[in-house]
Formats: structure tokens, C-alpha cells, sequence
């Protein structure tokens, strides 16, 4: 007769932390790059708001 051996735990523990851990690291990868676009969208609305305006300004300069 052949008994079944349960897997042991710790293998499997193992294996959970360290996909949790995977997990973890691709979800604040992708946190810290959305906030890394975000702050290059609000520096560069300023400086594409004044390049707006000094384009207008040129403009009506010349007609």
C-alpha cells in the first residue's frame, strides 16, 4: 500500500511569499511610474502654458 505524502508546508509557504513579493514589486513599479508621469505632466504644463502664450504674443506682433 502506497500513502499519500502531503507536500510539505514550507515549500509552499515559500512559494506564496515570494509570488506576494513579485506582486508587490510590479504594483509600486507601476505606482512609482505613473507618479513619474504625472509630475513630468504638471512641470511641463506650465512651460507648454507660457510657450502658448509667447506664441500668440509673436503672432499678433507680426500682423
Amino acid at each position: 500500500m502506497v500513502r499519500i505524502v502531503p507536500p510539505p508546508l514550507l515549500p509552499r509557504a515559500l512559494s506564496i511569499i515570494f509570488s506576494g513579493v513579485a506582486v508587490g514589486m510590479v504594483v509600486a513599479s507601476s505606482i512609482r511610474f505613473h507618479a513619474r508621469t504625472a509630475r513630468l505632466q504638471t512641470d511641463g504644463a506650465p512651460t507648454a502654458r507660457i510657450a502658448l502664450v509667447c506664441h500668440l504674443v509673436a503672432g499678433h506682433k507680426i500682423t
